[in-house]
């Protein structure tokens, strides 16, 4: 009887264990998305490099973390799958969103999150609710995807991002310091005040004396042939169908005369051999200005797309100085 019994006990247990594991079979990782997220639009994308599948994932993100009687508004993510046993990158993307196999992700064959920040790109309402765009809410955002997706990745978490993404990634550690194993920012400014002067402390003592003096050389000279540069300017912006009414042309050239010098040296796309003489032509001046500073964050395309991002700054996250 006790050899029956112990049988049919041991039977129950494979029987009890087979079902469960068939079961875990039955459910896709886009079940177990839309089972995280009940209330979410999740739609099949391209997968690349190492991932099996990739999910645009549209959430339904309360306005208000603290009260979400305020409403909700659609909150765009990119969940790329690779493994359950692989660790999971979390990219705090500073401003809009792509799909894209980020060097992290591609270094540990990691399962990747990339999550557009609020009211930025296709998570941007058509009348942005000022008062909900604040890095805290941010943070609750990035808190609130973490937590839940973690029912469905319990391995290592790392997080990173780059710039205004990078300083999030720092924040939201800070913050939630166990939501993630490993913080990895790729530029990570962290602001003094609204208008740090720091930046101008190292572009005033960056590179050598004779190229400093040439950068306002070609400053003083694009100033100093106005009216010359201003027609090339305008022909420019009608050939790329730019529109400056938000932003008249004669500010906008002044904005991108104050910006070259940071732009030179942060971007890397100037050389000191390169910069244009004081009695360069205005073809000259105005070609090498656009080159390194652009006009496109001044032209009313630029200016809407990063608003949500003026007003951050402005507000909350402080902007780097003009000399």
């Amino acid at each position: 009887m006790k050899k029956l019994q112990l049988f049919l006990l041991v039977s129950l247990v494979v029987f009890a264990s087979c079902k469960t594991t068939t079961e875990k079979k039955i459910v896709s990782f886009k079940q177990q998305l839309q089972t995280t997220f009940p209330k979410a639009q999740i739609d099949s994308i391209e997968a690349k490099d190492h991932f099996t599948e990739a999910y645009r994932v549209v959430l339904k993100q309360h306005l208000n973390p603290k009260n979400p009687s305020e409403g909700t508004f659609d909150h765009y993510m990119y969940v790329s799958h690779a493994d359950y046993n692989s660790p999971t990158v979390l990219i705090t993307d500073g401003y809009d969103s792509r799909n894209r196999t980020t060097e992290l992700s591609k270094v540990f064959k990691a399962n990747q999150v990339i999550v557009e920040y609020r009211m930025y790109g296709k998570s941007r309402p058509d009348s942005i609710p000022w008062k909900h765009l604040t890095n805290d809410n941010a943070i609750e955002d990035y808190h609130n995807i973490v937590t839940k997706l973690k029912s469905v990745y319990a391995g290592k978490w790392l997080s990173s991002g780059i710039s205004k993404g990078g300083e999030t990634t720092l924040i939201y550690k800070a913050k939630y310091p166990k939501d993630i194993d490993v913080a990895v920012p790729y530029v990570a400014p962290l602001i003094n005040g609204l208008e740090d002067p720091r930046t101008n402390d190292l572009i005033n003592s960056v590179g050598s004396d004779e190229c400093r003096a040439d950068i306002k050389t070609f400053q003083r000279a694009v100033l100093n042939n106005r009216k010359e540069v201003l027609a090339l300017l305008a022909t420019h912006a009608e050939t790329k169908k730019m529109n400056f009414t938000e932003l008249s042309q004669e500010e906008a050239l002044e904005y991108a005369v104050l910006e070259f010098p940071f732009s030179f040296w942060q971007w890397g796309s100037g050389k000191c051999e390169d910069l244009p003489s004081k009695d360069a032509s205005a073809e000259e001046l105005f070609n090498y200005l656009n080159k390194i500073s652009g006009f496109y964050v001044y032209n009313d395309a630029g200016f809407n797309k990063l608003l949500p991002s003026f007003y951050q700054h402005i507000r909350e996250l402080g902007y780097y100085g003009f000399d």
